[in-house]
């Protein structure tokens, strides 16, 4: 008589900072491409600027953010998809993308075509 197999714990992926809306068909994920991804995630944060009038008012807030970056690392359709519900907030988000643009060029092996991406960007005070 065998053994009953042996089952293995494997731990959930880690949460991405970024997620792509569709993922384009035929693609594993690859290291370069969760390189680029974390590149346009810290490029956009290093962009972020809290709006002086949010500081002063205390005010802090999650912005969702969807965009899109073309093949040449531009990027176009800029919208919110989830407002904080303060319009300085969610101004500032889109700057920031707007801003951290343009990104370099998305690797051709890991992208094809543009890519529609969606994030929060976060706002807290200290």
């Amino acid at each position: 008589q065998q053994p009953p197999p042996r089952q293995v714990y494997q731990p959930p992926p880690p949460s991405q900072p970024h997620r792509p809306m569709q993922q384009p068909q035929g693609l594993q994920n690859s290291n370069s491409r969760q390189q680029y991804l974390s590149m346009v995630q810290s490029k956009i944060d290093s962009h972020k600027q809290y709006p002086m009038a949010a500081r002063r008012r205390n005010i802090q807030g999650k912005v969702g953010v969807r965009f899109v970056i073309r093949g040449d690392g531009g990027v176009h359709s800029i919208q919110i998809t989830q407002s904080s519900g303060q319009s300085l907030l969610d101004d500032a988000a889109k700057r920031a993308v707007s801003s951290a643009a343009p990104f370099s060029r998305p690797p051709a092996q890991d992208f094809a075509g543009d890519i529609p991406l969606e994030l929060t960007i976060v706002f807290t005070l200290n």
